[in-house]
């Protein structure tokens, strides 16, 4: 062989290596949708819409102070949820059973995961809720788009307010056994726009990462130094994830905290509302994808039913 060849092949050996060794996919851009809509029926209210942006990177793992540690991951959201009654075309106020608003916000995270599959986010973010957060206008915007019906009924709106509101989340893998396991969560929320606290479980079956590699958790991208914290497989699975929330306070259903006249239709929010999440999951190469269908039972003291809705989410790894 000839020493040119010979040359070049070590070469290219060596930057092989060590991009096998050091680090995969830092970056990840991520796109997900809500809507009532995705689940096939014919209804357009409460939860009606949402829109997510997010962008994440792997934080330097020789900053990691801890051997415990795999990795962190730093994300920025934006994101804007859309709420209306029983329809975005109410001919008046008495058939408001739910208070029109959106809420629009920005949001940032820090995501810690454990060797014990463990995982810890915080997060803060800054948000408005009434005509500041343009509910009316990327509703309308949205319907005269598509041809949908008019919409009608938006001055019935809540009141603006601007908000801070902090989270703080724990999820602890439970037992793992061949193609199933079992993980418990954890979420208190604090601020002007939700105040409250969440206890649930979630049970994967199917072809699984661990917790710290996982789509689940949004942590497939990562710096890889040892087989112990090797790069996630391909991942398929289903999921199913039962909620209960406790709600102190939520400013989409009871108007602005600091507001003495939060709108003119306000109601109360019911202190317990159970939340049942089906999903399937699956990732392939840098890409990233999951569908979950998302039934809520009352959410608000009035005669506004139980709902539900549908939510794709689709992410790109660099």
């Amino acid at each position: 062989m000839h020493i040119r060849s010979i040359f070049f092949l070590m070469i290219f050996g060596c930057f092989s290596q060590l991009f096998a060794q050091k680090k995969i996919r830092l970056y990840e851009f991520e796109l997900r949708t809500d809507n009532d809509s995705y689940l096939w029926k014919y209804s357009d209210r409460y939860y009606t819409n949402g829109f997510f942006l997010a962008f994440r990177y792997t934080l330097d793992h020789k900053n990691l102070k801890s051997s415990s540690i795999v990795k962190k991951i730093l994300a920025f959201e934006i994101g804007q949820r859309l709420y209306t009654p029983q329809s975005g075309a109410i001919p008046a106020q008495k058939y408001v059973d739910r208070p029109f608003t959106a809420y629009l916000y920005a949001q940032t995270s820090i995501s810690i995961f454990y060797k014990d599959e463990a995982f810890v986010k915080y997060s803060s973010e800054v948000g408005a809720i009434g005509p500041d957060a343009l509910g009316e206008e990327v509703q309308s915007s949205f319907h005269r788009f598509f041809q949908f019906y008019d919409v009608n009924g938006w001055k019935y709106q809540l009141k603006s307010e601007w908000g801070l509101n902090l989270s703080a989340a724990c999820t602890k893998l439970i037992f793992r056994k061949k193609l199933v396991d079992f993980a418990a969560v954890g979420v208190l929320n604090l601020g002007t726009t939700f105040s409250g606290a969440d206890l649930a479980c979630l049970i994967r079956v199917g072809w699984l990462s661990p917790l710290y590699n996982s789509l689940i958790n949004a942590s497939r991208i990562g710096y890889f130094n040892s087989l112990e914290v090797s790069p996630g497989k391909q991942e398929f699975y289903f999921f199913v994830k039962p909620i209960l929330k406790y709600v102190a306070y939520d400013a989409t259903i009871q108007g602005g905290l600091f507001r003495k006249d939060k709108g003119p239709v306000v109601f109360e929010a019911k202190p317990f509302v159970f939340s049942q999440n089906y999903g399937l999951g699956s990732s392939y190469g840098p890409w990233t994808f999951e569908v979950t269908m998302v039934f809520n039972t009352k959410e608000l003291e009035s005669w506004a039913k139980k709902h539900q809705w549908g939510s794709f989410r689709i992410g790109y790894a660099f």
